[in-house]
Protein backbone atom coordinates (compact mmCIF):
# COMPACT_ATOMS: atom_id res chain seq x y z
CA UNK A 1 0.00 0.00 0.00
CA UNK A 2 1.38 3.31 -1.20
CA UNK A 3 2.56 5.65 2.01
CA UNK A 4 -0.22 8.45 0.87
CA UNK A 5 -3.29 5.94 0.84
CA UNK A 6 -1.67 4.76 4.27
CA UNK A 7 -1.98 8.21 5.13
CA UNK A 8 -5.96 8.71 3.87
CA UNK A 9 -6.59 5.75 6.06
CA UNK A 10 -5.05 7.32 9.15
CA UNK A 11 -6.72 10.66 8.48
CA UNK A 12 -10.17 8.82 7.85
CA UNK A 13 -9.57 6.90 11.53
CA UNK A 14 -8.92 10.60 12.91
CA UNK A 15 -11.92 11.77 11.81
CA UNK A 16 -14.12 9.16 12.25
CA UNK A 17 -12.42 9.74 16.04
CA UNK A 18 -13.40 13.22 16.05
CA UNK A 19 -16.79 13.04 15.09
CA UNK A 20 -17.81 10.45 17.80
CA UNK A 21 -16.48 13.25 20.12
CA UNK A 22 -18.68 15.90 18.55
CA UNK A 23 -21.50 14.01 18.92
CA UNK A 24 -21.21 12.85 22.23
CA UNK A 25 -20.59 9.12 21.64
CA UNK A 26 -17.58 8.90 23.27
CA UNK A 27 -15.58 10.53 25.51
CA UNK A 28 -12.30 12.20 25.15
CA UNK A 29 -10.73 10.42 27.61
CA UNK A 30 -12.47 6.97 26.40
CA UNK A 31 -10.28 7.35 23.52
CA UNK A 32 -7.21 8.64 24.41
CA UNK A 33 -5.31 5.42 24.03
CA UNK A 34 -6.58 4.77 20.06
CA UNK A 35 -5.65 8.66 19.71
CA UNK A 36 -2.23 8.21 20.71
CA UNK A 37 -2.22 5.21 18.54
CA UNK A 38 -2.92 6.82 15.48
CA UNK A 39 -0.88 10.16 16.20
CA UNK A 40 2.26 7.53 16.96
CA UNK A 41 1.24 5.68 13.59
CA UNK A 42 1.28 9.05 11.25
CA UNK A 43 4.27 10.72 12.26
CA UNK A 44 5.79 7.10 11.74
CA UNK A 45 4.67 7.46 8.35
CA UNK A 46 5.55 10.99 7.95
CA UNK A 47 9.12 10.35 9.43
CA UNK A 48 12.06 11.00 7.15
CA UNK A 49 12.64 6.97 7.40
CA UNK A 50 9.63 5.21 8.10
CA UNK A 51 9.74 1.86 9.41
CA UNK A 52 6.68 0.44 6.47
CA UNK A 53 6.80 -2.64 7.92
CA UNK A 54 5.72 -1.71 11.63
CA UNK A 55 2.83 0.49 9.24
CA UNK A 56 1.62 -2.43 7.60
CA UNK A 57 1.51 -4.52 10.84
CA UNK A 58 -0.23 -1.51 12.90
CA UNK A 59 -2.70 -1.03 9.93
CA UNK A 60 -4.86 -3.98 11.61
CA UNK A 61 -5.51 -2.09 14.57
CA UNK A 62 -6.17 1.37 12.72
CA UNK A 63 -9.11 -0.88 10.84
CA UNK A 64 -9.84 -2.08 14.16
CA UNK A 65 -10.04 1.25 15.66
CA UNK A 66 -11.72 2.88 12.42
CA UNK A 67 -14.99 0.44 12.49
CA UNK A 68 -14.76 0.65 16.73
CA UNK A 69 -15.76 4.96 16.38
CA UNK A 70 -17.88 4.00 13.32
CA UNK A 71 -20.23 2.16 15.05
CA UNK A 72 -20.86 4.10 17.73
CA UNK A 73 -24.43 5.05 17.82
Amino acid sequence: MSEEKMLEMINATADIMFMAILRGRVSLEACKKDKEFIDALREELLSKNPNKLKVAQDSHQMIAIFEKYRNKK
